[in-house]
């Protein structure tokens, strides 16, 4: 771990200290996940500064609810201020489940396909059956090169919670698997209707779209 990481680590610690006393309720799958779909539009555009300045006034609003810093962790992932900002937070609310699930996705985007398994099971033990959890998990599966065991996954999180992102990463593995083109293509239609700005879901569209002529 860099000195960097460690000093916004201990940063991080010391800015959650003073909610120690709260017990938030953790934001709810599928409220967390339309602010992911949110924080990766702002990417898309562009415009990921407009949705930390409206992260940074909620926070301020409500400065022991650790969702905020949740999410702008979200906007900045995968980094060392994401990791750093994560793990403070799954140490001061080890109860809620979104800094276990994004740290085990830090550690997705890393490579560190080991370090991801921990947290993500422990977002999975803090709410059972918490579809963002499983979805992340999908992806680790996935990256490990277990497609099977990823579309399961998959699967499960998308009976727990109809989304767009679910859909989506769904029929990105089916769309490189045999047989799996019509039903990636099902998915990625209704996802893209739901959810426009998915670039990497589009360009994948189209080329089933043709390859189905």
């Amino acid at each position: 771990m860099t000195s960097r990481v460690l000093t916004c680590l201990l940063l991080s610690v010391l800015c959650a200290l003073p909610a120690l006393g709260a017990r938030p309720v953790p934001a709810p799958a599928a409220d967390g996940m339309a602010m992911l779909q949110r924080v990766d539009t702002a990417r898309v555009q562009g415009s990921p500064s407009t949705l930390r300045t409206e992260l940074d006034a909620r926070q301020a609003k409500a400065p022991k609810d650790p969702m905020p810093r949740v999410y702008r962790a979200f906007l900045a992932l995968p980094s060392d201020e994401s990791f750093a900002e994560f793990k403070a937070l799954a140490v001061v609310y080890p109860e809620n489940p979104w800094p276990h699930v994004g740290l085990g996705l830090v550690y997705v985007r890393w490579g560190m396909l080991k370090d991801a398994a921990a947290p993500l099971e422990t977002a999975r033990k803090a709410v059972p059956g918490f579809a963002p959890a499983l979805w992340a998990d999908g992806l680790r599966l996935q990256a490990e090169g277990k497609p099977a065991e990823a579309e399961a996954r998959l699967r499960e999180a998308l009976a727990k919670l109809d989304i767009p992102r679910f859909r989506t990463d769904l029929a990105l593995l089916l769309a490189g698997r045999p047989g799996g083109a019509a039903e990636a293509r099902a998915l990625l239609v209704r996802s893209v209707k739901d959810w426009p700005e998915q670039p990497e879901a589009l360009q994948v569209l189209s080329k089933l779209a043709r390859e189905a002529g």
